[in-house]
């Protein structure tokens, strides 16, 4: 069982890692994922809470840390989007030198969201190994087995896929590729926003200035029907054995943004531990003290919950057209509604419409997005 975790970037913190480890008696952390504020011709997908003077030399100094205590650092380079850069002579050159500064400040890994970045890295970097990004959407075999031939060695699959389990094994199946999944994801099962989402924050300059449009309409279907917190394609603490056994390589901890706010050892120590018992949305979110909880999904209660989603082509995603049930029990079980006055998201929304700005209903940040 090996975990991927976004980066905080604090050199202090990285022996807490190991002890983490020690304590624990085993090799649980397979690499910290980031990007940082340094000029980058191309982006990562999010926007970065970081001092701007945090620069090449600071990333060199915490990637040595990194590597004295066995851990790796993949750079992320996944923006949905990057403007058409790599579409001319004068960006591909760009693009190149800021690999090869990369390459010096001694970067393990790179993760890609672009088939043509992937080429062009692993034929000017063989030596490169690869992730192939989940928002590549790489949903099939024959999608797998392109990306692998392109140059990835890994794929983190999309995390709808953590609901159709046969085919998520004859992913992992094929040869000389890993795989990893997302375990903790906040979005919506086959969310209408996503990929406008994904474009809105590659092109997003500074996060703190970021109008939520998608994030809040997100948080307004969660919260007009609360089965779809149960629907959300998290991967509890006591379901990690099954993915393991189908073959997934790695589990990803998502909350780039997100990660100064989070207590990543002790979200770690209950997928270790393979039992939580409390709010499966605290456990997903990392403890986070800033988040305010509408609803209470008892983790216990859903106990046996994803054997279902085992069987093939059991959930195709049309619940009210198949006449099934099952997570609408699932959901009078394990679901509890905490506050009955959530914030109006709908009311943000439509400020944001008429005025362009949602500041004056922003007294609390909704539970929700890709961060």
């Amino acid at each position: 069982m090996r975990f991927c975790l976004p980066a905080n970037f604090k050199i202090d913190e990285i022996e807490k890692y190991k002890l983490f480890e020690s304590l624990h008696k085993g090799n649980f952390i397979e690499e910290v994922y980031g990007s940082i504020n340094c000029g980058s011709p191309i982006g990562s997908g999010r926007g970065v809470l970081l001092n701007e003077n945090y620069g090449l030399q600071n990333l060199k100094e915490y990637i040595a840390e990194l590597h004295k205590n066995q851990i790796k650092f993949n750079y992320t380079i996944n923006a949905s989007c990057i403007g058409d850069v790599e579409m001319n002579n004068e960006g591909i050159s760009l693009i190149i030198e800021f690999i090869e500064l990369l390459l010096e400040q001694q970067v393990d890994k790179l993760t890609i969201s672009s088939p043509f970045l992937i080429e062009l890295i692993g034929k000017k970097f063989p030596e490169v190994i690869i992730t192939a990004s989940s928002i590549m959407n790489i949903n099939s075999l024959k999608k797998a087995k392109w990306i692998r031939n392109l140059g990835a060695s890994t794929i983190a699959l999309p995390e709808e896929l953590s609901r159709k389990i046969p085919l998520m094994e004859s992913i992992n199946k094929i040869r000389d590729i890993k795989t990893e999944v997302i375990i903790n994801t906040m979005c919506l099962y086959n969310c209408p926003y996503k990929n406008f989402h994904y474009n809105s924050l590659s092109h997003m300059k500074d996060v703190r200035e970021f109008m939520e449009y998608y994030t809040y309409s997100c948080s307004y279907i969660k919260n007009s029907s609360v089965e779809e917190y149960l629907k959300m394609p998290w991967i509890r603490p006591e379901d990690i054995k099954i993915y393991e056994e189908i073959g997934v390589d790695y589990f990803k901890i998502i909350g780039r943004e997100r990660v100064q706010k989070m207590d990543l050892l002790k979200m770690l120590q209950y997928y270790c531990m393979r039992q939580y018992e409390g709010n499966l949305l605290e456990l997903i979110y990392g403890f986070s003290k800033s988040e305010k909880y509408r609803v209470y999904i008892d983790n216990k209660m859903l106990d046996g919950y994803i054997h279902k989603f085992k069987e093939k082509d059991f959930c195709e995603g049309m619940c009210e057209y198949k006449n099934c049930t099952y997570c609408k029990e699932y959901t009078k079980k394990a679901i509890h509604i905490m506050s009955r006055s959530p914030i109006n998201e709908k009311k943000k929304i439509n400020n944001f419409l008429e005025y362009g700005t949602i500041d004056d209903f922003d007294e609390e940040r909704c539970i929700c997005g890709l961060l």
